[in-house]
């Protein structure tokens, strides 16, 4: 997040955020600690709908995603959540296809010394991320 906020305020962005903190123990919840690719599933829900649901109640046009850029998410999934969740709590769900730029984060993330994840975020995701890298050592529990 703290990389978010730093282009954001070298770009003079205003951010509004439906979810200002990860919310670990409700994605856990949700997700019923899921190693199997149905988590996203249900992460993209839990944060687009948020999103939705915070356009709708501060009378915002639309909202959007972060999550439209990667090449390594499930993009369609991740539309159809959105247009469920606009119709849900009737707003509008702004698509554009961030993908075909994706390359182009890189000279950005550079320019602006920001991190680059090279995972999703969530703590499943990371620890397969890990667990592949043979720099660290891993073990159940």
């Amino acid at each position: 997040m703290l990389s978010f906020n730093k282009i954001c305020s070298d770009l003079n962005l205003k951010v509004n955020s439906a979810m200002s903190e990860y919310g670990l123990q409700l994605f856990l919840k949700e997700t019923e600690s899921d190693f199997t690719p149905q988590r996203c599933a249900k992460c993209y829900k839990l944060r687009i709908e948020a999103a939705a649901h915070f356009a709708a109640e501060n009378s915002f046009s639309a909202f959007t995603t972060t999550l439209l850029i990667s090449p390594h998410q499930n993009h369609d999934l991740i539309v159809k959540t959105a247009q469920q969740a606009a119709e849900k709590f009737n707003t509008r769900f702004l698509y554009l296809d961030f993908r075909p730029d994706f390359k182009k984060t890189y000279d950005a993330i550079r320019k602006h010394e920001l991190y680059k994840q090279r995972y999703c975020g969530c703590i499943f995701s990371e620890y397969v991320r890990f667990q592949n890298d043979k720099r660290y050592k891993l073990t159940d529990i």
